[in-house]
Order: C-alpha cells, then structure tokens, then sequence
C-alpha cells in the first residue's frame, strides 16, 4: 500500500530572487524621490517664507520711517504755528505797549457839592456835580460808569466816631459792596477825545439808611467833621485798540472841598443783569 504523496520543496528560481530584489528596489527608489521631492518642497517654501518675512520687515519698516517723518512733520508744523503765535502776540503787546504812553486817563474835575446845608424837601436833595477830564493822550470810549455818593465815617481808625450814629464805614478800595445796585450812572458821551471834558453829572446822596431824610444831627456831625461825604466809584473805557482800562476814583469832602484819589483797577466781576 502506498502512503500519501507529499509536495516536494521547490527551490526558488534564480530569476524569481531576480525579480523580487528589482521590485523591493524599484519601492525604495520611488521612496527616495518622494522624500528628496518633500525635501525640495519645503526648501522651496522655507526660502519663500524667509522672503516673505523679508518683505514684511522692510515693510514695515518703511511704514515706521514714514510715521517717524509724519511725526516729524507735524511737530514742525506745530512748532512754527506756536511761533508764529508768539509773534502775532508781540506784536500786538508792542503796538499795545506803544499806545500805552498815550493811553486814555479819565479824572473827575470842577466838583462841587450842592445843597448839603439847605432844608431839605422834594425839590432839593444833596448831589454832588461834576465832569470828567480825559487827561490822556489818546481817545476814551467810555463803556459804564459807577458813582456812589455816601455819608461814612472818618477813614481813620484811632478816631472815635459817636456810636450812636447809624452811619457805614469810609469805604475800601475797590471793595464789592461798590458794584451794588446803586450807584450806576448813565453815560452822556460815548468818546472823550484827549483834553476833553464830559457833559456834567450829577450825583444824588445816599439817604436809603435815613429814609430818605438827612436829619439835622447828621448835618452837624458833617459841619463838625465828625463825619465824612464821601464819593466812590469808577469809570471804566477803552482805547482805540480795544485795551480797556478801568480808574478808580475816591473823594471826601473837607473844608469846603473835595480831595480826589484815582488809581487803575482791574475790571470789576458783576453780572450787567444787576444794573436794573
């Protein structure tokens, strides 16, 4: 009885090796190109990258020079229009300073008080009357005028005055209580030229703190030179420049007349809404 046959072991072909060596090799060539292609690939995109990058840089580069010069530019511009500026005022401040020595100057002169010793009724109230002079070289356009015309005490103060009598302080230069309600006179002339004197005014006293009547006793106490008739107020104007100037004036009554001071001030703070 014959056993089972058995597949003899074939020995591979010599051309069977051949021909797997020139597939495995075939695989490992296409793998080397494809990775030298890789290769290639992201040389090419790495130098274009960096080129880009390049480009970017000195793009902005550019853009930060071009900022830097606009920056420069402006401040240039801002410079020259702060000096420019400047000029313009000096030579505002010049032409003002060359003016100023023949500025306006407004003084009260030819006063006299009136009435202060008559019986007093309602066709005759103590005033004081007077003008005003434009001592300057230049034009006044007087713009308002404040006057108050009041009886105070002595402006001494080691002077004891009678406690009894009711009567306001001698007043302070340029005190606020002078921009009161009363006290605003209507302006005759809008122009003093230099040298010029004004239309003549007219103050009438205070008399609100006596109702309205100035009794005997306070007549006596003037008479005596206890007490003191004192006007105090301003006039305020311009010159032909538009620099406005404003002169302080206080005057009291002594010995049958009146002694002046005037000094500059600044221009009073009021509202023009309080003049009514």
């Amino acid at each position: 009885m014959t056993g089972a046959s058995k597949t003899p072991y074939e020995t591979p072909s010599p051309d069977d090796s051949e021909d797997q060596d020139n597939s495995n090799s075939g695989i490992t060539t296409f793998l080397a190109i494809v990775t030298m292609s890789a290769t290639v690939a992201m040389a090419v995109f790495s130098w274009q990258l960096v080129k880009v990058n390049r480009e970017l840089v000195g793009i902005t580069e550019e853009m930060k020079q071009a900022t830097a010069e606009s920056a420069t530019a402006t401040k240039q511009s801002a410079t020259a229009a702060q000096e420019s500026a400047a000029v313009a005022k000096q030579s505002i401040e010049l032409a003002r300073l060359s003016l100023n020595s023949n500025r306006p100057f407004l003084l009260i002169v030819e006063e006299s008080l009136r009435h202060m010793a008559a019986a007093q009724s309602a066709h005759v109230h103590p005033c004081i009357e007077f003008a005003f002079k434009n001592c300057g070289k230049g034009p006044a356009l007087i713009s308002t005028i404040h006057a108050r015309l009041a009886v105070t005490k002595l402006p001494e103060s080691h002077i004891s005055s009678d406690a009894s009598l009711e009567v306001e302080s001698f007043p302070e230069w340029s005190a606020a209580d002078m921009l009161s309600n009363v006290g605003w006179v209507d302006r005759k002339e809008n122009v003093l030229a230099a040298d010029e004197k004004s239309t003549r005014y007219s103050v009438l006293l205070d008399l609100r703190r006596y109702h309205g009547h100035l009794g005997q006793h306070i007549r006596a106490k003037i008479a005596d030179h206890a007490l003191m008739v004192v006007l105090h107020g301003y006039i305020s104007y311009k010159d032909i420049l538009g620099q406005q100037y404003v002169t302080e004036f206080m005057g009291y009554h002594d010995l049958g007349r009146f002694t002046f001071e005037f000094r500059d001030r600044e221009a009073p703070k009021y509202d023009d809404a309080e003049k009514g």
